[in-house]
Formats: C-alpha cells, structure tokens, sequence
C-alpha cells in the first residue's frame, strides 16, 4: 500500500461508476423527454425538467470530480514513493510530473484528505515527505549512526534525513529500529 494515499483514494469504486452512469443515462432521457414536449411545456413542467436535470446530474458530477482527484492522487504518489529525500523540490517534481497547477492540486488533495505523509514548504518551494507509515510526531529530534559512514547525524523522527558527510538516506525503518532507506 502507498503510504502517501489516504483510505478516501484507495476506496473501491465498485458502486460509483454505475451511479454515475444511471444518472448520466436518466439525465439524457429527461434532456430528449422534454424536447419532445417543449411545444407543449408551461411554466411548472420547465420547473419539474430543471429540477430533474439537476437530481441526476448533481451525482455524476460528484462522481466524476472524484475520480479526477483520485486519479491525480494516484499519479502523485506512484511518483513520490519513488523519492528518498526529506523534501522534494516543486521544479524537481514537475519535471516528473508535467501537471498544469502542479502547487494547487497538491494543496487541494491534501486539502481533501487524498493524499497523506505530505506537506507544501511555501518558503523552500519544496514538497515535504514524511517516512513512509511513519508521521512526524512533534519534531522530535534523535541522534543516528549513518549506515555508510558512520557519523553521528541529527534527524527529525518520522522523517527521511541524510548525512551530512556522505548524503546517504537515513530514517527509522519500524519504531526504534536504525536502518536506511532502501
């Protein structure tokens, strides 16, 4: 499971794309019904045609806005789970992912609670990441040996650090276990 998405972009869609398509279909029919009948429509059966459009056209749309976000959550974090740095850079990340508003959609799937584990860094124009699974818990600060070199390093608990000698990618792996980021 990706650690960036949410249970809301993960959810079965089993059910959603035949609503939308029954109200879709149910939408073309009173479209076609009341052309059939406009020569014969007064004022209340103009109301009823408008009232009926929007009954079944209001789920499709709510369908279809949320297959757009999910799809859009997808992407981003198929191509985040891929990136071992603290923080991504937004330049970085638009050259990965050639999305128009790349800065907006990220604010409004977090908004939206689609994607997890992640934060805008308006000063730094940078994405930040959290460990996978893992949340940053009040910023607390630890002390870890790295893997490669062997120098003490100050990391953020939850998130991906890296040596400051030889920038190899340091984190916790499991509570309390010292590892790197494979």
């Amino acid at each position: 499971m990706n650690p960036y998405l949410t249970s809301k972009a993960t959810k079965s869609l089993a059910w959603r794309i035949p609503v939308a398509l029954f109200c879709c279909v149910m939408s073309v029919a009173t479209v076609l019904t009341t052309l059939e009948r406009q020569t014969t429509m007064n004022g209340y059966d103009v109301t009823a045609f408008l009232l009926l459009l929007a009954l079944f056209l209001w789920p499709a749309i709510r369908i279809g806005r949320h297959l757009l976000l999910r799809y859009d959550a997808l992407r981003i974090a198929r191509i985040l789970t891929y990136k071992t740095e603290e923080s991504v850079s937004m330049e970085n990340l638009h050259q990965d992912l050639p999305m128009r508003h790349l800065t907006k959609r990220l604010a409004t799937l977090i908004q939206r609670d689609y994607l997890q584990n992640v934060h805008i860094d308006s000063a730094k124009n940078a994405v930040v990441l959290t460990a996978p699974n893992q949340q940053v818990i009040h910023n607390d600060i630890i002390e870890m040996e790295c893997p490669n070199c062997g120098a003490k390093n100050q990391v953020i608990k939850g998130r991906v650090g890296r040596c400051i000698y030889c920038e190899q990618p340091i984190t916790l792996h499991n509570k309390g276990k010292k590892g790197i980021v494979q």
